[in-house]
């Protein structure tokens, strides 16, 4: 390995393998760790903590029982076991037929300077064959294998106690009822939550907060979509297309609204026109008794006479997808406030491609939570109308840094246009995002 600036990157199986080749060959630690480029704190904890032990050499023949204590040269004891008979009873750290080491209360284990002090192992001893005393050996393979484990139980088990857990779950179990995602929850508490969403995920799998997938309104995960049939697309005039969409200043089409509309059953009559700020996120909805190009142009003109002159600036640029209720484009750009002007500029996305206003479809997906499908339309009243989407544009956003877009749109919009859609911020742990909040 090249020599140079010392890093403080991981050790692999190569590294370890120079490690053992050195150490047999009775180089020093600093000196391994200069080839290696580690620091010498690195080598030597890596030889520390993954060294194995060699045990010890027991000699059980008579005549040849070693003595493994410290004090081996200076105790003068005599006499420490019953088993010589004699009256001379010889110096106990002599004695060749009991090993006084195991009875002596004094007893202290020598040990070799080699394995208490650098290199804390005996790879590269010459006197390893008859030693008696405690051996260590480092072994490239052992000490990976050694390595690999612990990174693996390093992942395993919780980092957090019993009551933290309690707490967390008493935090975010109302929440989740209330149709709130673990991700608008975290955005939100995550001051008080000691661990990250994906944690609380595998706690959960772990079984720590007892709730099914159903109760995590992304892990139920949503139903396989059933191909349309083919529909007859509606023509688009020069200039409106999404081509030309694309043409625009950056800054247009981040300011841009995508319009929709989202039905309810086959017997409902009318519908849910939607218009969503694409900078801000927010989406109003206003209910149209009929669903067609005629009522939704009324939506468009009534909402022009809460903005008058503000309704350019906010909703200039509008994108839209080729349904029959969007093909009246003059109809639309045509201001119905003040005459001979226009107050929008539309364009239509291309067929069958939702995507290109999929912060729009997005916000559907909020609102479904509420009103799933199946729903009547025309069951739902103003009043219930807008209490839901108070509560999808008062959800925080990570996309605006916390923030949620009703908090946004209050900065920038007439007191009067929120008084006119019934529209109220809702504070965050007061947000429902299932169908409880038109019980």
């Amino acid at each position: 390995m090249a020599k140079g600036k010392k890093t403080y990157r991981r050790l692999d199986r190569n590294a370890r393998d120079l490690i053992e080749r050195n150490l047999n060959l009775g180089k020093s630690l600093s000196w391994i760790a200069k080839e290696l480029n580690f620091s010498v704190s690195t080598v030597t904890r890596e030889v520390k903590l993954h060294r194995t032990d060699g045990g010890i050499r027991r000699r059980t023949a008579a005549g040849n029982v070693a003595n493994l204590c410290a004090h081996y040269k200076d105790c003068k004891k005599t006499g420490v076991c019953n088993i010589c008979e004699s009256a001379y009873h010889p110096r106990c750290a002599t004695c060749k037929k009991v090993r006084c080491s195991n009875l002596c209360k004094d007893f202290v284990r020598l040990v070799c300077k080699t394995t208490t002090a650098s290199p804390y192992v005996c790879n590269s001893c010459h006197k390893v064959t008859g030693c008696s005393l405690h051996k260590y050996y480092y072994r490239s393979a052992d000490a990976q294998k050694v390595s690999d484990e612990e990174k693996v139980a390093s992942r395993r088990g919780i980092d957090s106690d019993a009551a933290t857990i309690e707490v967390v779950n008493e935090l975010v179990r109302p929440l989740l009822a209330k149709g709130q995602s673990p991700g608008q929850i975290w955005l939100t508490h995550a001051d008080n939550i000691p661990f990250s969403r994906r944690t609380f995920y595998r706690y959960n799998e772990q079984g720590l907060f007892g709730m099914t997938a159903l109760e995590l309104p992304r892990k139920a995960g949503y139903k396989r979509r059933r191909k349309k049939p083919k529909e007859t697309s509606l023509e688009v005039a020069e200039g409106h297309s999404y081509k030309d969409f694309l043409a625009l200043p950056e800054e247009l089409r981040h300011s841009a609204v995508e319009m929709d509309t989202i039905m309810g059953t086959k017997h409902d009559g009318g519908s849910i026109l939607t218009l969503h700020l694409r900078r801000i996120l927010f989406q109003i909805g206003i209910k149209l008794a009929v669903h067609d190009c005629t009522h939704a142009v009324s939506a468009i003109d009534w909402l022009e006479s809460i903005l008058e002159k503000k309704f350019t600036r906010v909703y200039g640029t509008g994108l839209c997808d080729r349904g029959f209720e969007f093909h009246n484009t003059d109809a639309f750009e045509r201001s119905a406030v003040f005459e001979g002007t226009k107050r929008m500029q539309l364009y239509y996305c291309d067929a069958r491609r939702s995507d290109q206003k999929a912060s729009c479809e997005r916000q559907h997906v909020e609102f479904r939570k509420i009103v799933p499908k199946g729903t009547s339309i025309d069951a739902l009243g103003a009043l219930e109308l807008a209490e839901v989407f108070s509560h999808t544009n008062s959800t925080p956003r990570r996309s605006l840094f916390g923030m949620s877009p009703m908090e946004l749109a209050m900065q920038v919009l007439p007191k009067e246009f929120f008084e006119e859609l019934g529209l109220r911020l809702i504070t965050p742990d007061e947000v429902v995002l299932s169908p409880k909040l038109l019980d």
